[in-house]
C-alpha cells in the first residue's frame, strides 16, 4: 500500500469509506482533498438518478479514478491497492492532477442532476475520460486488476 500511504503521507490526500447504498459492500476513495471525497460520497447516496450513474461511471470510464468497491472494507482497500500500485511512477503527478479535475467535474455535473452526469458520460466528456498520457496504463490496470473489464471501457 505503497502509494495509497505515499499520496496520504507525502501529498496530503484524504481516504473515506461509506456504505454502499444499494446491497452490500463498502466504497473506498482517495482524494487530494476530503470535501471532495464528501461529494462523490454525497453523489453516490443521493438520488437514484445520480447514484446509479456515478456508479456506472467509476465501474466503466472512470475506473482510472482511485475510488473502489468491495464486499468488505478489507476487499476495498486491497482493490485500491492494486489500482494505485499500477499508476506508473512518471506519471503519478499527471493522474493525480487528472483525478483532482475528474472529482471537480463529477460533483458539477451530479450534484443536481443526474441527467447531465450520464450525458457528459455518453459524449464522453474530456475530463472525465483517463488522459491521453495514461491511456496505456489504463489498459494495463485493466488487464492486471480488473481482467473481467472490457476493451471498450
Amino acid at each position: 500500500m505503497q502509494i495509497i500511504n505515499e499520496l496520504i503521507d507525502k501529498h496530503d490526500w484524504a481516504m473515506l469509506s461509506w456504505r454502499e447504498r444499494y446491497g452490500d459492500g463498502i466504497w473506498v476513495a482517495l482524494a487530494p482533498a476530503v470535501s471532495m471525497l464528501d461529494n462523490i460520497e454525497f453523489i453516490s447516496t443521493g438520488n437514484d438518478i445520480q447514484s446509479i450513474e456515478l456508479a456506472l461511471y467509476l465501474n466503466g470510464q472512470g475506473l482510472w479514478l482511485p475510488v473502489v468497491q468491495g464486499e468488505t472494507i478489507i476487499d476495498a482497500l486491497r482493490e485500491l491497492d492494486l489500482k494505485t500500485s499500477s499508476v506508473p511512477e512518471e506519471f503519478l503527478d499527471k493522474w493525480m492532477r487528472a483525478t483532482y479535475d475528474a472529482y471537480e467535474r463529477l460533483y458539477e455535473l451530479g450534484r443536481r442532476d443526474g441527467y447531465k452526469l450520464k450525458a457528459a458520460i455518453t459524449a464522453k466528456d474530456k475530463t472525465l475520460l483517463v488522459p491521453e498520457e495514461l491511456q496505456e496504463f489504463m489498459e494495463l490496470m485493466k488487464a492486471h486488476c480488473f481482467p473481467g473489464i472490457s476493451k471498450e471501457v
